[in-house]
């Protein structure tokens, strides 16, 4: 399988200042069974994009806001690191504007006099790739707690070791994604929550990634966890999956074009937004502005990872996990992500909170990067209970 996106229902916003001309050409799409919303400038496009997801755009160059509103919007989007499948609808004395439309990121063009022929092969043709896209985007740009599980889901071939290693990813994706709300709500957690994530199940982060949403102000955060509770039903093909019995060809093939498409559409709004930085600080020198902080940058599957240098107003601990979302700063991880330096320079090992032992210490327990579990011998309860610590 070339990629995921299966025959989930894909969304299209159709950007032109003549309504008439994109639904006319809006009707060759719907019978391919797209869903389609229209806009008529660059400006709601943009914001319709910081709200929502969609599978491609078609953007008409010549419309407000100026002369060339379509340009405006693809360097817009440059700006903000949004990301979208953009296919250009250009008049035939555009030429020049186009070019530079596909230097900007667009994807490819539609002639508009030759849109009754080419637009809905185009169109096709440019889902199709971005669709191949996503998978590497997802190895190779997302947090590594995410890249990881997708790098392995790649390498497997056969119908059920996919569908274990897709469900097995989602759930690791629900359960950071999760960690990273309890991180940015920067709430200590209450003896009820620590109750009931003492052992988590997939539903149970599914749950904190819902009743964040209410308790974290940024925007690309907030779309990050709808896009985590977007795996919710992959809960219950899990646990059929674990409690069933044995399963025959037709309903692994079932559940796997499931969870494949959920895999997707997950990507896919990962990708849409400004990418999220993982990093563990290593060093820092205070400039007399800034802490001018060295890190290693905690992205894709691999086995060493960059470092990089950047002025950071407030000191960060070195050697703790931390991230940055959307417009806000660097929010600690730790002790719900924890990370140790291995032998091999730029690489490091990562360790998911998973629970909390029932011993004396209450000791806390995580889950490695290769899936083994274990229990930390010096963090415990008390350590998710210390004011500014998650």
């Amino acid at each position: 399988m070339s990629h995921w996106a299966g025959s989930r229902i894909r969304r299209a916003l159709f950007v032109d200042d003549q309504p008439e001309v994109a639904r006319t050409l809006s009707k060759l799409l719907r019978r391919t069974g797209i869903q389609i919303s229209f806009c008529t400038n660059g400006d709601d496009a943009l914001r319709r994009l910081q709200e929502s997801t969609y599978d491609i755009v078609l953007l008409d160059l010549h419309m407000p806001p100026g002369n060339w509103g379509g340009l405006r919007f693809l360097e817009r989007l440059q700006e903000t690191g949004l990301h979208a499948n953009v296919l250009v609808l250009s008049g035939q004395g555009g030429q020049a504007e186009t070019i530079k439309a596909i230097r900007l990121g667009a994807r490819d063009f539609v002639i508009k006099d030759d849109a009754m022929e080419q637009l809905v092969p185009r169109v096709e043709a440019a889902l199709e790739a971005d669709a191949i896209d996503r998978i590497a985007y997802a190895t190779d740009n997302l947090a590594a707690p995410l890249a990881a599980g997708f790098a392995r889901l790649t390498h497997q071939r056969e119908p059920l070791p996919q569908l274990r290693a897709g469900l097995l990813l989602a759930e690791n994706a629900i359960r950071f994604s999760g960690i990273v709300a309890l991180a940015l709500s920067q709430n200590v957690l209450t003896s009820d929550q620590l109750q009931q994530l003492s052992r988590p199940s997939m539903g149970t982060w599914e749950a904190v990634c819902r009743q964040a949403l209410g308790a974290v102000d940024d925007a690309v955060a907030r779309r990050w966890l709808t896009a985590a509770s977007g795996l919710a039903p992959l809960i219950s093909v899990r646990n059929e999956l674990a409690h069933g019995g044995e399963v025959g060809q037709s309903w692994v093939a079932g559940r796997l074009a499931k969870t494949l498409e959920c895999l997707d559409q997950f990507v896919l709004s990962m990708r849409s937004l400004p990418l999220a930085e993982v990093v563990v600080p290593t060093a820092a020198q205070f400039t007399g502005a800034a802490f001018e902080t060295q890190m290693t940058v905690l992205s894709g599957s691999r086995s060493t990872y960059p470092v990089r240098s950047a002025p950071i107003p407030t000191a960060l601990i070195s050697g703790r996990v931390y991230i940055r979302v959307g417009e806000g700063g660097y929010a600690c991880l730790w002790p719900l992500v924890i990370a140790e330096p291995d032998d091999a320079p730029g690489a490091w090992q990562y360790h998911l909170w998973d629970g909390i032992e029932r011993n004396r210490d209450r000791s806390l327990r995580y889950l490695r990067s290769n899936g083994e579990r274990f229990i930390s011998s010096t963090l415990s309860q008390a350590d998710l209970q210390s004011p500014g610590k998650v």
